[in-house]
């Protein structure tokens, strides 16, 4: 439909034939002058955004040199973080210090308000390496994890490779101040009118578990949210009241569940 009525309707103050190369030579164009300045830009020392690394030392140098010599993607390295505080080779690497002690990758990136970061930690134990992602996670939008052993449980994960080890880019979606704003909209402009309009059926619910089960109504749950905060959520109970307990006789009475 917009393309017989461009070119069909009556006479314009531009030639048609112009819009149409613009688009056509346009799109190239952009890319090229995007490379072109992505290759410019890459030899300024100050260009990039800063990536906090943490690992062991050898992996952690050969990141530092796969990005400095892959400048043009914009990945600045920042400081290497060694895992083991007191094993740390303290120092500078190519002009990129060198520290030790997770505590301290935690204190960077919150103080920085680093938004990228590279654990190059190829044989941390799962549970180790959950715990590390976990941590900076809170500060670190954006993670790249070059590791054997990936953790189960990621916000926001893509495959991905470099020239040191297979990797994987973790993002923790809710670190970026517009996903955030976004949200927190949603919360405002659609779930409390569809809270108050859910509020009888609610109330349905919370009577029918009063009456057909003993115990509290609510089940209360404590999540950990942004920064660390800790905070209560609270929902319907769909359990019996003292569930665990009530498992747990049930598997010491019964083989069968065991």
């Amino acid at each position: 439909l917009f393309r017989s009525t461009f070119f069909t309707q009556g006479t314009l103050p531009y030639a048609r034939s112009i819009l149409v190369l613009s688009w056509l030579f346009g799109i190239p164009l952009v890319t090229i002058v995007r490379m072109t300045m992505r290759k410019v830009l890459a030899r300024m020392s100050w260009w990039g955004t800063p990536v906090l690394i943490v690992g062991e030392r050898n992996l952690a140098t050969r990141v530092v040199e796969t990005l400095r010599r892959n400048a043009s993607i914009g990945l600045r390295p920042f400081v290497i973080v060694e895992e083991d505080e007191d094993a740390a080779d303290y120092g500078y690497y190519h002009g990129v210090p060198v520290i030790g002690g997770v505590r301290s990758a935690e204190v960077l990136a919150r103080s920085y308000e680093i938004t990228h970061g590279i654990l190059a930690l190829p044989h941390t134990s799962g549970e180790s390496l959950q715990d590390t992602v976990d941590r900076l996670g809170r500060w670190i939008s954006h993670i790249t994890l070059m590791s054997e052993l990936l953790p189960p449980q990621v916000m926001w994960i893509s495959n991905g490779s470099s020239e040191v080890l297979m990797s994987a880019d973790i993002e923790h979606r809710l670190q970026q101040p517009t996903i955030r704003f976004k949200k927190r909209l949603f919360d405002l402009t659609l779930s409390i009118p569809m809270l108050i309009l859910a509020l009888p059926v609610m109330a349905m619910i919370a009577l029918i578990i009063r009456l057909t089960s003993k115990g509290p109504v609510l089940f209360h749950q404590d999540r950990v949210g942004y920064g660390g905060r800790h905070f209560r959520i609270h929902k319907f109970r769909t359990m019996v009241d003292g569930a665990e307990k009530v498992l747990d006789a049930l598997l010491e009475s019964d083989e069968a569940a065991q």
